[in-house]
């Protein structure tokens, strides 16, 4: 087990940036299976151009990485994983 699974199975946190954030999605493809931390499907489209442009985040919880950031903020996107939630 790598190091990032046992800690997130610890309680903590981890995000994944860009191409990082393929990584954290189970089953989206072998060669990029190293982690899997979350239950979540990747959607690709027949390209990848996914669009840019700028979005807004609204943070949720307190917690260190959105300290200091209240309500909602712009984020600026290019490309990108587009998750689609597991359905149980």
């Amino acid at each position: 087990m790598f190091s990032c699974q046992k800690y997130v199975k610890e309680g903590g946190g981890c995000v994944g940036i860009c191409a990082g954030a393929y990584l954290l999605a189970k089953g989206y493809t072998e060669e990029a299976s190293m982690l899997e931390l979350l239950e979540a499907e990747i959607k690709n489209w027949p390209i990848w151009y996914l669009g840019i442009g700028i979005v807004y985040l609204k943070t949720v919880t307190e917690h260190p990485v959105v300290y200091g950031f209240q309500g909602e903020f712009p984020n600026y996107i290019l490309e990108r994983p587009y998750f689609l939630q597991k359905q149980y």
